[in-house]
Formats: C-alpha cells, sequence, structure tokens
C-alpha cells in the first residue's frame, strides 16, 4: 500500500494553526480510491469562549454549498502533497441577524470547511462539517490564519473551535455539540457574554 509523507515539518506530524491543533494521521493512499486521512483536535469553546474570540457570530440561512476544490492556484490536486496543501468546500451564507461583528444583515459571507473529494482524491477531516442548503444556523466565526489559506486572503472566515462554533436551529430551540438551549436563553448569555468579555491575565511579572 502506497503511502503519502507530507512535507510538514513538525513534531509527531502536529500543525497549530491558531485555534487548536491538527494531528495529521494515517496519511495513506487506499487501494480503491486515493485518501488522505487529518484528525482535528480543537480546545475547548464553551458559548462565552466562542463570544470572547470570534470575529463575527451572526444567524442566517445556507443558501449556497459550493463545489470542493484543492487550495492551490489552479484548484488542481498537486503533484507533490505538502502539509498545506488541501481540499475545501466555501458554504455562503446569508445573515439574518447580527450578534457580534462589522457586518450587515442580508450581507452574505462565505465560510469555508476542509476535506472533501476532488476527481477521485479525497481528503478526509475529521471531525467533517457539513451544512444544507436552505437550513438556519447560528455561527461564530473567525479570520482564516490555518496554513491552508496560502494567499491569507480575508475573503472568507473559518469556523472557531470546529463544531464548538455552528449552533443548528430547532423551532425555538438552538444545539451545537455541546449544549441545548431555547433561543431566547441563547441571545441573553451572548448579550451578556459581550457586555462581560473575558479580560486576559496582563500581570504575568518577567525573570528580570
Amino acid at each position: 500500500m502506497k503511502k503519502y509523507i507530507l512535507s510538514l515539518l513538525v513534531v509527531s506530524c502536529i500543525a497549530v494553526i491558531g485555534y487548536g491543533l491538527i494531528n495529521l494521521v494515517n496519511q495513506q493512499k487506499n487501494t480503491d480510491s486515493n485518501t488522505i486521512n487529518i484528525s482535528a483536535s480543537y480546545r475547548m469553546f464553551d458559548q462565552e469562549l466562542l463570544v470572547n474570540e470570534s470575529e463575527i457570530a451572526v444567524k442566517g440561512t445556507i443558501e449556497k454549498v459550493l463545489d470542493q476544490k484543492w487550495n492551490t492556484s489552479n484548484n488542481k490536486k498537486p503533484t507533490d502533497i505538502k502539509g498545506d496543501d488541501m481540499i475545501y468546500r466555501d458554504i455562503i451564507l446569508k445573515v439574518s441577524e447580527v450578534f457580534k461583528g462589522n457586518i450587515g444583515v442580508d450581507e452574505k459571507i462565505i465560510m469555508r470547511t476542509f476535506g472533501g473529494t476532488v476527481d477521485n482524491f479525497t481528503v478526509q477531516f475529521d471531525p467533517q462539517i457539513n451544512f444544507l442548503k436552505g437550513e438556519e444556523v447560528i455561527v461564530f466565526l473567525s479570520n482564516d490564519d490555518t496554513p491552508y489559506n496560502k494567499q491569507k486572503t480575508k475573503d472568507h472566515y473559518k469556523i472557531l473551535g470546529g463544531l464548538q462554533g455552528i449552533y443548528r436551529i430547532s423551532g425555538d430551540d438552538v444545539q451545537n455539540i455541546h449544549e441545548k438551549l431555547n433561543m431566547e436563553e441563547f441571545k441573553d448569555k451572548t448579550k451578556k457574554f459581550l457586555l462581560n468579555p473575558i479580560v486576559k491575565n496582563k500581570d504575568i511579572k518577567s525573570d528580570e
């Protein structure tokens, strides 16, 4: 079984990408299809931390789920796959309510998710984030500082904390992987966290 070695110069194939750790494991070519498996590990984000560390927090409807692409200049599979090569999918969200950030109602924003299949080659990114067209969600987003954003563009956002940063809406309730809340309770808590932000400890003494 032929293996792909990603040229990522980090100990134990771990890449620090701002919001957590990405463990690159089990990168191999399967007999049936070409596959690279990537396991992502995130630090814990509760609602308070999501509110504090996100660039924007909005409610909206998924308007489009775009085709998957490679993050290369021509959006084609690279000949020699490296650690910053990735298949991604952009999701267009139409904003209906703004909790945080300099963005307006009815604006459209792009959220980027990682992993997928292009031309029979798969990057299995775990946990996989999926959206459905017409789905209503609340998302906490931040600028994409991952190595997969090679050009450092500002035209899209990453989802803060992976699945933790997505609250699915069902009736009067919202739910992410950690909790289920009534919508009004969610909004009240969000307002409270915005009014009382986490203050980082500045009382760090030097050894000098």
